[in-house]
C-alpha cells in the first residue's frame, strides 16, 4: 500500500483517519525487494521506471497512531518493477501549526539534519537500512513530526513522491533518582550524622531524550509551597553542600529535574522515611568544634569503650567535646571521596583509630593524602590492620610478623614493649592485654623517622622474631602511623595521652 499524505491532511486524528486505506499497520513488514541490491526484477536503463516507497509502523493490530511519546520505530521498504532498490533517502521535519483555527492546520514544515537541528534548505539523509529508531526532539508540550522516505533504485531513479507519515507527540515528564549507593543504607530508626559538608549524586533521565533536560533544581529544608529552588545546569549530576546551605541540626534535601517544555519530575528527597525504607530517620548536621577531631573507625566498639578512652584523654588535654574538639563516629565513608577530604579539612589535628574488624580507612587514602599534604595539618593513625595504601611513602614495604592465630601479649618475664627510637620524648608503651589478630611491621624508607619498635621477645618460643618496627612518622610530623591497636584493652591511658601530646604539640 502506497503511503502519500499531503501537508494539508497531516494534523492529529484527521491525518490518520484519512490515511487508513494507505498505511500498513503492524509489525509484519513485507520486503519484496531488498535495499542491498541482491534481488529485483529486470532492469531497463533506457526507460527506467522509478521505485515506489512504503512505510510501516510498529503499532497494535487494527490501531492507528495516536498522540504518544517521542521514542519511535519506523520501518519502510521499496519496490522497483524494472530493477532493484539499493538505498533510501529520508528526512525529518516538524509541522508548524496554526493554533488560531479549530482544528489547527499545518502552515509550514521545519526540516532537520541528522542531529535534529533545523536547517534551511532541507537536506535528505541516505541509508540502506529499512528501519529507524529515534527519539524525536520535542521542545514543547505537544508537537507533530513528519517523516518522508524515498526509495532509490540501481539506475539512480528516485521515487518522485515520498512516502510520509506524521506523528503527534506529547512531552513526557523527566525522571530523577539518587545514584545507587550514594545515600547511607540500613539506618532504620537511627540518625545519620555529618559535619557541614555533604554531596548528593543523582541520575536524571528523560524518555524524550536526555538532551531535553533543561535544569536541575534543589532545595534545602524548604517550607510547604516553597518555590525558592536553586537552579543547576541540566547536565549536573551532583552538588556539594557546605556551611552556607546546611543548618546545624536536622536537614532535608530535595531535588527534581525540569525539561525544556517546562515539565518537572516528581521531587525526591533525603531522608525519605516513607518511600525508601532504608533511609535513616533523621539527617543531623554537627558543628565542627575546635581544631582537633577524633575519628572513630572502630565499628566493633559498640559500647564506645575505646572512644570514651580517647574522650577522657582529650578532655584532659584540650577541653570539652563540642568546644575544644569534635568526635566523628563514622557509620560509613561518604560516597563522594571529596566529602571526606572536605570534612577532615575542617580540622587541623586528626586522631584516626581502629582495632579489630575491617577499618574503613582502606578506602580513604585519597582524602588522607590530601589532608596530610596540606600545610599545618597533622594526622595520627593507629590500627592493627595496615596495608600499603596507608603507608603513604613512609615505608618501602611491610610484612606480617605473627602467625594465622596470633596471641601476642605480656607473659611472665616477657613484657611486650613499644620502645621509642628516633624521638625519645615519646613514651615507652607497655602492652597490657592480648592481641588476637595478625600484626604488621614496616621496612622504613630512608627519609622516615622510626618512632616505635618492639623489644626482643624473651618468651620460649619467641612471640616474634627480632625487633619489628611498628611506628613511623614523617619528619615534619604531618603523618604518624602506628601499626598497633592502642585501645583501652591493650595499653595504659596515661601513656597514650603522652603520645598524643607529643604528636600534636
Amino acid at each position: 500500500m502506497r503511503v502519500h499524505w499531503k501537508k494539508s491532511l497531516v494534523f492529529a486524528a484527521a491525518l490518520f483517519i484519512g490515511a487508513t486505506s494507505m498505511l500498513q499497520l503492524g509489525c509484519e513488514n513485507q520486503d519484496p525487494i531488498a535495499a542491498d541490491g541482491t534481488s529485483g526484477g529486470k532492469e531497463n536503463p533506457v526507460n527506467n521506471i522509478p521505485p515506489s516507497t512504503y512505510l510501516s509502523l510498529d503499532t497494535s493490530d487494527g490501531q492507528l497512531p495516536d498522540t504518544s511519546a517521542s521514542s519511535k520505530v519506523v520501518s519502510w521498504w521499496g519496490e522497483d518493477p524494472d530493477g532493484r532498490v539499493v538505498a533510501y533517502r529520508y528526512r525529518w521535519g516538524q509541522l508548524v501549526m496554526d493554533e488560531t483555527v479549530d482544528p489547527p492546520v499545518a502552515t509550514d514544515t521545519l526540516w532537520y539534519n541528522g542531529d535534529f537541528q533545523v536547517v534551511d534548505p532541507p537536506v535528505w539523509l541516505e541509508t540502506n537500512r529499512e528501519s529507524i529508531s529515534v527519539t524525536l526532539p520535542i521542545r514543547t508540550v505537544y508537537a507533530t513530526f513528519l517523516l518522508q522516505v524515498r526509495a532509490v533504485d540501481n539506475s539512480g531513479g528516485v521515487d518522485p513522491v515520498a512516502a510520509e507519515i506524521a506523528f503527534p507527540v506529547v512531552n513526557t515528564r523527566p525522571e530523577i533518582a539518587f545514584r545507587l549507593g550514594s545515600n547511607p543504607l540500613l539506618y532504620i530508626g537511627d540518625d545519620y550524622e555529618t559535619y557541614p559538608v555533604r554531596s548528593f549524586v543523582w541520575d536524571a533521565t528523560d524518555p524524550d531524550g536526555n538532551e531535553s533536560i533543561d535544569k536541575i533544581l534543589y532545595a534545602m529544608n524548604p517550607d510547604a509551597g516553597d518555590t525558592n529552588w536553586v537552579e543547576l545546569e541540566g547536565s549536573a549530576s551532583s552538588v556539594r553542600l557546605g556551611p552556607d546551605e546546611l543548618v546545624l541540626g536536622e536537614n532535608y534535601f530535595w531535588v527534581k529535574v525540569r525539561d525544556v517544555a517546562g515539565f518537572d519530575s516528581p521531587s525526591i528527597h533525603f531522608p525519605d522515611t516513607v518511600g525508601v525504607s532504608t533511609d535513616p530517620d533523621r539527617w543531623l548536621v554537627k558543628e565542627a568544634a575546635g581544631t582537633h577531631l577524633i575519628f572513630d573507625d572502630y565499628r566493633l566498639d559498640s559500647a564506645n569503650e575505646t572512644l570514651d578512652f580517647y574522650r577522657e584523654i582529650y578532655d584532659e588535654l584540650y577541653g570539652s567535646e563540642g568546644d575544644a574538639y569534635s568526635v566523628w563516629e563514622l557509620q560509613e565513608l561518604p560516597f563522594v571521596t571529596e566529602d571526606l577530604a572536605a570534612t577532615l579539612d575542617l580540622f587541623d589535628n586528626v586522631l584516626w583509630f581502629s582495632s579489630f574488624g575491617q577499618p574503613m580507612l582502606r578506602n580513604a587514602f585519597n582524602a588522607m593524602y590530601s589532608f596530610i599534604n596540606t600545610p599545618g595539618k597533622q594526622m595520627l593513625l593507629t590500627t592493627a590492620l595496615v596495608d600499603t595504601g596507608m603507608v603513604l611513602n613512609l615505608a618501602d614495604s611491610l610484612y606480617s610478623y605473627t602467625g594465622p592465630q596470633p596471641n601476642i601479649g605480656p607473659r611472665d618475664g616477657d613484657p611486650v614493649l613499644l620502645e621509642p627510637v628516633d624521638d625519645l620524648t615519646l613514651p615507652t608503651i607497655s602492652l597490657t592485654g592480648l592481641i588476637r589478630q595478625p600484626l604488621y611491621a614496616f621496612v622504613p624508607s630512608d627519609e622516615t623517622d622510626v618512632i616505635y619498635q618492639l623489644d626482643p621477645s624473651t618468651n620460649s618460643p619467641s612471640q616474634y622474631a627480632g625487633q619489628p618496627i611498628v611506628g613511623l612518622r614523617r619528619p615534619d610530623k604531618s603523618y604518624t602511623l602506628i601499626a598497633f591497636p592502642l585501645t583501652n584493652a591493650t595499653v595504659e591511658q596515661d601513656v597514650v595521652k603522652q603520645l598524643i601530646q607529643v604528636t600534636f604539640e
